[in-house]
């Protein structure tokens, strides 16, 4: 069963279902939500966050690991 909610006229889902969506746990996804990395808002003590901001914050770190090597090599040489 998906949970959302619509917030600002944006459609935000639970930690837990965000989490099985995009392959990591709902205790990431939290973490994420409270450090404010991602859009997101709080009902009682569940998160719930916008699937887009997430994806993105998400892709934006997948880049940094994959240019990670290259910069390394580069500062080697």
């Amino acid at each position: 069963m998906s949970v959302s909610i619509n917030f600002d006229n944006s459609e935000l889902i639970s930690s837990k279902e965000a989490g099985r969506l995009f392959g990591y746990t709902s205790d990431y996804v939290s973490r994420l939500a409270r450090q404010g990395k991602v859009v997101s808002s709080r009902v009682g003590n569940q998160w719930f966050v916008d699937p887009r901001s997430l994806s993105t914050f998400l892709d934006k770190i997948i880049a940094e690991q994959e240019a990670r090597p290259q910069d390394l090599s580069a500062q080697r040489k």
